[in-house]
């Protein structure tokens, strides 16, 4: 009987209860389309600095991440490739030889990072190779290719063929340098990466810097999914527990943050906007309440309960806010689901975007459960928003609200 009565009720001042309605529903549908476009993007930089920059998993020998020097090198011998690459979960390993250096053209040099690889095993690894924008990947039968980023080819003012010097220090500790030819141009969502990472063949590079053949710095193991990089993770480390093993969220720190905090985030960014539409809900039920006194007064003197007139507030005002929630999430949803299929430009912020890792079109996205958790506090807030209206209600005194005009 409550219930019946507390939804009619919310509709005999129809115009007063839509604009609640709508302040709801655009409310929400600004907060869940907002989390949804911030998800994207992050999910895009995580995927990038994954398949791109890092892999899930990166092997070491344990001083070489702080020190970088050439001579720490990992055990020699394709053994510990091997028994990764058997692993339930690994897709490819790759061996990179990496070495600090300096990339010189005849108008100007910078420094990079060098990463010497095997060009078929690096494909399976890391999609780099799709990236090209001018050239091949570290073309076959070319004499010492180099394969570079658009940042970089601009900063030295070279182009595809172009012939680049790399000076770096060998293994015997002494400067060497020998010349390379462009045979790639690569651009990803990471400008800053692409000014500094060059890549060569291993071989090549090993026998400029003095290395031994076959010696790398660093194993780049793919998984078939990232769910399985803890597990792996923790198997690997059994295995090799000499060595530095480290995932993704380890060797980046700022996607480590990103994927541990997001969730919190985008739930106190809905908090905030809900505690916004609270006031303008209190603010509705409190005019509901000033409004029908007399009503209200003549219920309670023909034998309604305070307890049911305080759930009669209440239930109004939790129709009125999930009525909006329902609306506004199924907006949202509406919305998010095309633009995940068509994606959301910034074309006009495509150099800021990219300044920072990031992608200039998003792909809004959130988790179903992230729905149920919003009901859950859409309703908390409607209860909580109701109680100093319902309050309000309950102190009125019948004999005299009856006499209210």
């Amino acid at each position: 009987m409550i219930t019946s009565v507390s939804w009619r009720n919310i509709w005999r001042n129809r115009l007063r209860s839509i604009v609640v309605i709508m302040a709801v529903t655009l409310g929400l549908f600004a907060g869940i389309f907002s989390s949804g476009v911030m998800q994207g993007m992050i999910d895009r930089r995580i995927y990038t600095g994954i398949n791109t920059e890092l892999s899930h998993i990166q092997v070491h020998h344990p001083e070489y991440p702080e020190n970088n020097e050439p001579r720490f090198l990992l055990p020699p011998g394709d053994g510990i490739g091997s028994r990764i690459m058997a692993l339930d979960g690994v897709e490819a390993v790759s061996s990179r030889t990496r070495l600090l250096a300096m990339a010189s053209s005849a108008e100007t040099g910078t420094g990079v990072m060098v990463l010497g690889v095997d060009p078929a095993h690096e494909c399976q690894v890391s999609d780099l190779h799709t990236r090209l924008i001018e050239g091949e990947f570290l073309k076959v039968g070319s004499r010492h290719p180099v394969v570079i980023g658009k940042k970089l080819a601009d900063k030295l003012d070279i182009h595809l063929r172009s012939r680049i010097v790399i000076t770096l220090q060998s293994a015997d500790g002494h400067i060497t340098a020998g010349a390379f030819r462009v045979s790639g141009i690569f651009k990803t969502s990471n400008t800053a990466w692409d000014e500094t990472n060059v890549f060569v063949r291993q071989d090549d590079i090993n026998a400029l810097a003095l290395l031994p053949a076959g010696a790398s710095h660093e194993l780049a193991v793919r998984l078939t999914d990232n769910d399985q990089t803890v597990r792996v993770l923790e198997r690997m480390q059994g295995l090799y527990p000499e060595l530095e093993i480290r995932p993704w969220f380890e060797l980046n720190k700022e996607l480590g943050l990103l994927t541990e905090y997001m969730d919190y985030y985008l739930y106190a960014f809905m908090i905030i906007i809900l505690l916004a539409l609270a006031f303008g809900i209190v603010n509705t039920m409190l005019m509901v309440v000033l409004e029908r006194v007399k009503e209200l007064g003549m219920l309670m003197a023909i034998g309604m309960t305070r307890t049911r007139v305080f759930l009669m507030i209440m239930l109004e005002t939790l129709f009125l806010s999930l009525t909006g929630a329902v609306a506004g999430a199924g907006l949202s949803a509406a919305v998010m689901a095309y633009f995940f299929k068509n994606g959301l430009h910034f074309q006009e912020f495509t150099e800021g975007f990219e300044a920072y890792g990031y992608e200039a079109v998003a792909y809004p996205y959130v988790n179903p459960d992230y729905y149920l958790v919003l009901a859950a506090l859409v309703a908390l807030t409607a209860i909580l928003a109701s109680v100093y209206p319902a309050i309000k209600a309950l102190r009125l005194n019948p004999a005299e609200a009856l006499r209210t005009e």
